[in-house]
């Protein structure tokens, strides 16, 4: 559990840092957002998911062009007997402009910590996938989303997110 929690100090500040730092530097031309996840996560240890993990998280999005944008997230994944926290900084690309509907691809890198009842440890993870930006409000939108990738190798889900701005 130590090592857990050395490992999550050291990684959300220096997400938050690394995020932080970008805006500046990318001279952004997108509003800024924020989303919070919840949906179901399966591994690759598992049969075709059957012991699901419930997850949830949080990511920012900060636009370097009209439609590319910096997206680090952070999320938990809580199995029957294990659970997951993953940072993953992703790119992700509007795929459309529209209105009320904006489909979306996300591609991401970066590292799973897995704490089991016998195994624990550290290892890379990455994933690609779509979703639509449904917005219900001006500012406000849900977002359901498929992944696919390595730890987890499937995920499905849905998010709110909130734009800053515009």
């Amino acid at each position: 559990m130590v090592h857990l929690r050395r490992w999550v100090r050291g990684a959300l500040p220096a997400a938050v840092l690394a995020g932080s730092g970008e805006a500046p530097l990318l001279a952004q031309r997108g509003a800024p957002e924020i989303r919070a996840y919840a949906g179901l996560a399966c591994f690759v240890d598992e049969a075709w998911c059957d012991v699901p993990h419930a997850a949830a998280g949080v990511s920012g999005s900060l636009y370097f062009s009209r439609s590319w944008a910096f997206v680090p997230e952070f999320l938990y994944a809580r199995g029957a007997h294990d659970y997951d926290l993953l940072l993953v900084p992703s790119l992700a690309a509007d795929l459309g402009r529209h209105a009320i509907a904006r489909p979306y691809a996300t591609f991401g890198f970066g590292l799973l910590r897995h704490q089991g009842r016998v195994l624990s440890g550290t290892s890379w993870t990455f994933h690609g996938g779509f979703g639509v930006k449904i917005f219900v409000a001006p500012r406000v939108y849900v977002a359901p989303e498929v992944r696919f990738g390595w730890e987890p190798f499937f995920r499905i889900g849905a998010g709110i997110g909130y734009v800053f701005g515009k």
